[in-house]
């Protein structure tokens, strides 16, 4: 092999080197989350790193920049993080490192949307990184975490009630065959309800999910029109989401951006 050749394939070898560390070297992903109560919205962050290249990346990040938007684009608020990092050992000897933080938000939580994005900018002692990325909202309602979405298309909407059970109570109940309960306002005005109009089996059930940390999806699909026959105009409806428990009934509420026709 001749001394030039020989010279390049070592530079290829470095090159290799070097885009595997900085591959390495990369920040941990974040784990966002957007939890909502009746009279709050939170925003809070996590990540873990157990590799040295890793809590090194953690340890250099010193603020974050968040501008949460809806579907639409509208700009719903921003935050800025300076999270907190932290260390923990394990019984092998090895240590990890933790990064938290979180920002309360200046916005009513029913004009939060079911999904958000958020486009934030990470400032570390040696670089700025800019990305974005969807966050499902939360709702914590009691004994509830529930997580709307709301699928639009030219049916109408498919409203989707994902709950999660933060702990378990006694004696609750569905006191009849009706499971998701969905209503539409506008401005304090109710428009529609879901039960209307329907006569529901009077049967009782159990309120899923029964085991704390387990999900169940709720569903209901609306065919975009009014008791009168007419679809709404176009414009944006707030929509309550209720699971009609006993003795106390789950619920939370997201805007609609409703188009009157496809």
């Amino acid at each position: 092999m001749s001394g030039k050749a020989y010279g390049v394939m070592v530079l290829g070898v470095l090159l290799l080197c070097c885009r595997a560390e900085r591959k390495e070297v990369g920040m941990p992903v974040l784990e966002w989350k957007l939890q909502t109560t009746d009279t709050g919205v939170r925003l809070s962050l996590w990540a873990g790193a157990h590799r040295e290249a890793e809590r090194q990346a953690l340890r250099s990040v010193q603020r974050i920049h968040v501008a949460l938007r809806s579907p639409e684009g509208e700009l719903l608020g921003e935050a800025t993080l300076v999270p907190n990092v932290g260390g923990m050992a394990h019984e092998s000897g090895e240590a990890s490192l933790v990064l938290q933080g979180e920002a309360l938000l200046q916005r009513a939580p029913a004009t939060i949307p079911a999904r958000v994005l958020l486009d934030y900018e990470l400032e570390s002692s040696s670089r700025v990184v800019r990305q974005k990325r969807w966050v499902q909202r939360w709702h914590i309602d009691g004994a509830l975490e529930l997580a709307p979405e709301l699928e639009v298309d030219s049916q109408g909407v498919l409203f989707r009630v994902r709950a999660r059970r933060l702990r378990p109570v006694e004696g609750e109940y569905f006191p009849s065959s009706e499971r998701l309960r969905v209503e539409l306002f506008a401005g304090g005005k109710r428009l529609w309800g879901s039960q209307d109009g329907v006569a529901f089996l009077q049967v009782i059930g159990a309120v899923e999910p029964t085991e704390v940390g387990a999900e169940h999806v709720y569903e209901y699909r609306w065919h975009g029109r009014l008791g009168t026959g007419q679809r709404p105009s176009p414009g944006v409806y707030e929509v309550h989401l209720s699971l009609p428990v006993r003795p106390r009934s789950y619920s939370v509420v997201v805007p609609l951006q409703w188009h009157s026709k496809p």
